[in-house]
């Protein structure tokens, strides 16, 4: 099959799995196909043998479009399972309704009188999946779940996507960003690690971040590297600090080595050698933030209750409000001057 027969192939899939998605299966005829595509019918045959052959070839492009392709290298990437996780979700709740008819019909199908169907549900659904668990396996091995079964919480999540995209539908109150935030509060209390996981009473963590140059930035899911932690040395040992745990850090440069003063939420404080070069990233309401730790003067863990009266993101021309870190800018620049 040529590039152009390829690409007529694909757009007849992708106009059925249209129909079929609003106007159902059934209701949907060869002709409401060809028509919206201005083909005949005979030309629909010459790649598909009928409407039958036509559906099976919807179910096995289901995996390639419930996310669409030009998130997936996006997801790839990240290295937050906490963004991760909801990258996913917002794509799946996205694209929904243009595959919805499908999915519902790949569930239907599992136990079909119809053999080539049964089996084709079958494939799909491990199709569906297969990222999830990669993702679920690839969270255990970084610390951000516990032990668990992949493939029960995988199916677990499948549903669930399902059942907030209905619900999405049908009561206006919710946003696809809100239920994303329900979601994954939802999820890692399930599986999530005592490390990266704990239930915080106080709510999702915010950070200023105060550069050297006394610049104020406000992020969340704050990274170092990529990892939910930071390594530092003390002595001859090392140490791996969950960033959540972090309630503020200060940075020095003695003689050439870069040193992190650290208070913990439990009130508990250390004193590491840190690399400079360490990437801090997170993100914020303009999109992803990042900077090296050579460069920070001060990080600061802010209470996301307390985020809307807090101010925006900033820079030096901040509000007034947060006065500990205005403080930390002040002594920032009076160290240059000196």
């Amino acid at each position: 099959m040529n590039k152009q027969s390829a690409e007529r192939k694909q757009l007849i899939i992708d106009q059925a799995i249209e129909f079929f998605s609003k106007n159902g299966i059934a209701d949907t005829k060869i002709e409401d196909i060809t028509n919206a595509i201005g083909i005949g019918k005979g030309t629909l045959y010459l790649y598909f043998n009928g409407k039958k052959d036509l559906l099976l070839n919807c179910i096995d492009r289901l995996a390639t479009i419930i996310v669409p392709k030009e998130v997936w290298l996006d997801i790839r990437e990240e290295t937050n399972y906490k963004l991760r996780f909801q990258k996913r979700l917002i794509a799946f709740l996205r694209a929904y309704p243009t595959f919805c008819g499908i999915l519902a019909f790949v569930n239907q199908s599992f136990e079909s009188s119809d053999p080539d169907l049964a089996k084709k549900a079958g494939e799909a659904h491990r199709m569906l999946m297969g990222p999830l668990m990669k993702d679920l396996r690839w969270a255990v091995s970084h610390g951000w779940a516990r032990e668990i079964d992949e493939q029960v919480i995988a199916s677990i999540l499948l549903a669930a996507g399902e059942g907030v995209a209905n619900m999405l539908k049908i009561d206006p109150r919710y946003t696809i960003g809100k239920v994303a935030e329900i979601m994954w509060a939802f999820v890692i209390r399930g599986i999530g690690s005592s490390e990266n996981a704990k239930p915080d009473e106080a709510g999702s963590l915010y950070w200023n971040i105060l550069d050297s140059e006394g610049n104020e930035v406000r992020i969340r899911d704050l990274c170092s590297d990529g990892r939910s932690y930071l390594s530092g040395e003390l002595g001859r040992g090392a140490f791996q600090v969950p960033l959540r745990n972090v309630a503020s850090l200060g940075l020095r440069d003695f003689g050439g080595r870069l040193t992190a003063e650290i208070a913990m939420m439990s009130g508990k404080t250390i004193t590491l050698t840190v690399n400079g070069n360490t990437s801090l990233s997170g993100e914020t309401d303009f999109g992803k933030y990042d900077i090296s730790l050579g460069q920070i003067a001060r990080i600061s863990a802010v209470d996301a209750s307390h985020q809307a009266e807090s101010g925006r993101i900033t820079d030096g021309r901040a509000d007034g409000r947060g006065s500990g870190v205005n403080a930390e800018r002040s002594k920032a620049r009076a160290s240059r001057r000196r």
